[in-house]
């Protein structure tokens, strides 16, 4: 009896021995990861240094010592490499800087510059300036602060920054572009020029604002420079908006396609897989680079290697080379989501391709006929049974491989993702193999029109297949919990503007520009399940307009209120939240500045009163009704000329807290605090979320 624990064990550890040797590259892997998270990450990279060395497998062991070290002190340098210049710039954060250095991302109104020192810098760009990928700049400007996280679940950009190693953040002042002066600028602006005159010959024939085009362009080459933001909008609901970003699932369409190009050419095996490496290499420079369609041509490269070499491979072995070498390049790229997206959604493919392998297919015969025995009616249905049974079983593996995945860094849940996927995957290779032929076939104007069309007509018919699951009920759902009905959220943006919705479903004030309405109202409603009923725009700025019909689109059935058509009286509205009484300026004020004539909202929820004063003056203030006065919340916004201020009427007013949502009011900031009330000054760029009825501790 005492035998079968030392057999067990001997056969455990001659197990671990064989799955070692087929697989050497994993252990490192673990190992470089577990040191990177730091804390429990640890624990993995002893456990990986244990079984290796239990396994005595003594060369694996010394790679994995030699990775670990490398990736660590690598990291840890960075790290202390931008901490010391975040230091630097704090020191003296009024001081205008002087950097030159090289565009490696460009947006529409932002940029990461890499100095010539190496480090990385996010620009904030005036209207009148403009970069792209490969450009060098001298550049004068003041720091920045990175705007703090928002609510989870929104975009935290300072986060995202972080992974790609963004140190500082600088708001131009003055810029002046300067020649290319080394290759590696040289390479970024040539990558950028092929990759827009190959997305203007797939988009030729098509106007610049056709959808289909735009989708076609940005699926084969991942440009999104021309891309509406309602297709992806569209795709991002849905769960595909992997299709816009050249993954591993792209170049591995591109790699059949031109294998069967030079398989047509008759080309010898080991010509074929050096022609196929270079292709897909050029194919991945166009593109830019990106660390999913990296990480897949270095899995092909390794692949086409092994098979040039006549040596055995393994999917898990080439899966750790493609992630080791990366991590190994730049350790940061672990904490990136497309990374880890990038990786665990492959290896959720190969676990279901190999799963599908050993399922028996749909609508198969009879399992006792032999494959020759079988007429071709059921020939038919055993090959497209189990390529249906397949292609449902790989995708039910990736969305479960992403939703976690997707919950932590997006805290979202798409729904029908399974479904959207199983529709794109027969389409995007006809998609994306047209657009191949147009490419080769780009000498015939004829013929790249010719194809050109026909490819739109197919990109449509996808497009409005992504539009019908995105607007399915529950198509995109947070993954965060509701706001109450008596909530307040007060999201402030910069300039001392801001929104609020006060009570869910409640009355939205004001929604700011188009940008504040896309990128900050429309995610904070939709990761906070706020509805809000009724939408007030307390002032009539032609630049808020976009962010009004960016509101209305998010929102439906929302009812618009016009401030500057309310009767003198008021008017009164009621939602499941509470009453609202909105309170028109008084006709006698001279209107002087436009903020005289903000309206005046009063929000009663049960015993509660919310008394939201936002931009109006004191002189507004003083001409209410007495029985508006009484209040237990109080929000404030600012008033440049007259803020309400008043400590004197904020004391009256008996309210037991007073919110501030530009930190200050415009004015003289308050010399003391209007006890009994508690107040609570917001920062710009922050976004507050508290009930009605909190209960606030009060000074004695």
């Amino acid at each position: 009896m005492n035998r079968i624990p030392a057999l067990l064990s001997g056969g455990a550890i001659a197990g671990l021995r064989r799955f070692l040797a087929s697989s050497p590259l994993f252990p490192p892997l673990l190992a470089v990861i577990g040191i990177l998270a730091g804390g429990w990450g640890w624990y993995l990279a002893i456990a990986a240094l244990l079984a290796t060395a239990l396994a005595r497998q003594w060369k694996t062991l010394l790679l994995l010592a030699l990775a670990s070290a490398y990736a660590g002190w690598k990291y840890h340098q960075e790290e202390t490499r931008i901490q010391l210049l975040r230091d630097t710039w704090n020191q003296t954060p009024l001081s205008i800087r002087h950097i030159e250095g090289t565009v490696i991302r460009s947006r529409e109104h932002s940029a990461i510059l890499e100095t010539t020192e190496g480090d990385a810098i996010e620009l904030l760009l005036p209207e009148t300036i403009s970069m792209q990928e490969g450009e060098r700049w001298n550049i004068r400007g003041l720091p920045a602060d990175f705007p703090p996280p928002p609510l989870p679940g929104l975009f935290d950009r300072s986060a995202w920054l972080g992974t790609l190693g963004v140190a500082c953040r600088l708001r131009v002042i003055e810029a002046y572009r300067q020649p290319p002066a080394s290759w590696q600028q040289r390479l970024l602006t040539a990558s950028r020029e092929c990759r827009r005159s190959i997305s203007s010959l797939l988009m030729s024939g098509a106007p610049p604002d056709n959808p289909a085009a735009q989708f076609i362009a940005a699926l084969l080459l991942g440009d999104k420079e021309h891309a509406d933001t309602e297709i992806i909008e569209n795709f991002r609901r849905s769960g595909c908006l992997h299709a816009f970003a050249v993954s591993g699932l792209h170049v591995g369409i591109i790699a059949l396609l031109l294998g069967g190009l030079l398989r047509l050419c008759h080309c010898s095996p080991f010509t074929k897989n050096i022609l196929l490496l270079l292709l897909l290499g050029g194919y991945i420079f166009v593109t830019g680079m990106p660390v999913s369609a990296v990480r897949a041509y270095l899995m092909i490269a390794a692949f086409l290697l092994a098979r040039l070499l006549q040596r055995d491979y393994r999917l898990l072995n080439i899966w750790s080379f493609a992630a080791l070498a990366l991590l190994l390049w730049n350790p940061r790229y672990l904490f990136q989501p497309g990374f880890q997206l990038s990786f665990a959604v492959y290896a959720a493919i190969c676990a279901g391709a190999c799963w599908s392998r050993t399922c028996r297919g749909w609508f198969e015969p009879d399992d006792y006929i032999p494959f020759r025995l079988m007429t071709g009616t059921e020939r038919l249905r055993q090959r497209w049974g189990r390529s249906a049974c397949g292609l449902f079983i790989v995708s039910v593996c990736a969305w479960l491989a992403a939703l976690p995945l997707c919950i932590f860094h997006f805290h979202a849940v798409s729904t029908w993702g399974i479904a959207a996927n199983i529709l794109l995957a027969p389409l995007l290779p006809v998609v994306m193999g047209l657009g191949v032929a147009a490419l080769c076939l780009s000498w015939c104007p004829a013929a790249l029109l010719g194809i050109n069309c026909l490819n739109r007509h197919i990109a449509d018919l996808t497009l409005q297949g992504i539009a019908a699951l995105s607007g399915l009920p529950a198509a995109y759902i947070p993954a965060t919990s509701s706001m109450s009905q008596d909530s307040i959220v007060i999201m402030t943006f910069t300039h001392g503007s801001h929104a609020c919705l006060l009570g869910n479903p409640g009355l939205l004030i004001d929604c700011g520009t188009a940008d504040n309405a896309r990128w900050t109202v429309a995610p904070v409603l939709f990761h906070l399940n706020g509805t809000p009923g009724l939408f007030l725009a307390t002032h009539a700025h032609a630049r808020q307009t976009g962010g009004a019909e960016t509101i209305r689109q998010a929102h439906p059935g929302i009812i618009s209120i016009d401030s500057s058509h309310l009767p003198p009286g008021g008017i009164t509205a009621t939602t499941p939240a509470g009453t609202y009484t909105i309170i028109p300026a008084s006709p006698q004020l001279p209107h002087a500045d436009t903020d005289d004539e903000a309206p005046i909202v009063l929000w009663e929820t049960g015993k509660h009163r919310t008394l939201y004063i936002g931009d109006a003056s004191l002189r507004s203030l003083l001409r209410l009704p007495s029985h508006i006065l009484r209040a237990d919340t109080i929000i404030l916004g600012r008033h440049t000329r007259h803020p309400a201020d008043d400590i004197e009427w904020l004391r009256a007013t008996g309210a037991s807290r007073i919110i501030m949502a530009s930190g200050s009011t415009g004015g003289t900031p308050m010399q003391e605090e209007p006890s009994p009330a508690v107040m609570e000054i917001l920062p710009a760029r922050s976004i507050h979320s508290t009930r009605a009825d909190t209960p606030t501790n009060l000074p004695e």
